[in-house]
């Protein structure tokens, strides 16, 4: 965030597509396409209004993403990789799709050479320091990080009372089992984050939810939040 909302922390926005019961991918890992051409056209409309779009190594192996914008002579956001050992295949898209990635490692991750800059910060077996990945990406100004994926990802940021707001696009399908977009143990509805609806809408056959934390409204491009 910037010095509207007095934290030295970049704008945190979570995305993702999903079913009905919550689900990122089928019982066989099959994630493309949930949401139609439609929702994914609005999620890379997201993109464009932040200034980088970050995922963990869970989701860059699984889907190997591009994390570019499809927009013609949309601005590309900076790609950021969360990869505690530093295992970006040499040969993924993120490398050559758009603009040179940043990927945050711990500092016992094994040397390599990636067409991309290597980040290292505090870590361990449980993940990264995430408050210190937010602090260097502020300190090289990044303002509003677009957050899509993975479930460990999105747990931790929730854990850390990090979000700020979230774009759900909801596809009318259920799987009953499969990946959900939010991981690690149930909670206890006493402790559990609660978020206020900004919009509700649909978006070709999906629906797309847009909440946000207290203190913050949805009015900014691309539904970014402002305070």
């Amino acid at each position: 965030m910037d010095d509207r909302f007095g934290m030295n922390r970049p704008q945190i926005i979570l995305k993702a597509g999903i079913t009905l019961d919550g689900r990122i991918a089928d019982v066989a890992g099959q994630s493309q396409w949930i949401t139609g051409p439609e929702a994914r056209a609005a999620g890379h409309a997201l993109r464009d209004a932040c200034d980088a779009i970050l995922v963990g190594s869970g989701t860059l192996l699984a889907d190997n993403p591009g994390l570019n914008t499809r927009f013609h002579g949309g601005r590309d956001a900076r790609p950021i990789l969360l990869d505690t050992r530093l295992q970006c295949p040499a040969d993924a898209r993120v490398l050559t799709a758009g603009l040179r990635p940043w990927i945050f490692c711990a500092h016992h991750a094994p040397d390599r050479v990636l067409a991309a800059e290597v980040i290292r910060v505090p870590g361990d077996g449980s993940g990264l320091d995430i408050h210190a990945v937010l602090r260097v990406l502020f300190e090289r100004g990044i303002r509003r990080v677009l957050v899509e994926g993975g479930a460990r990802v999105h747990r931790t940021l929730f854990d850390e009372d990090l979000v700020d707001e979230v774009h759900l696009f909801i596809a009318p399908t259920v799987f009953a089992g499969g990946p959900g977009w939010l991981g690690g143990p149930g909670m206890e509805l006493p402790v559990a984050p609660r978020l206020t609806v900004r919009s509700v809408s649909t978006v070709g056959s999906d629906v797309r939810i847009i909440l946000c934390r207290d203190g913050v409204t949805e009015s900014g491009p691309g539904g970014a939040a402002q305070k």
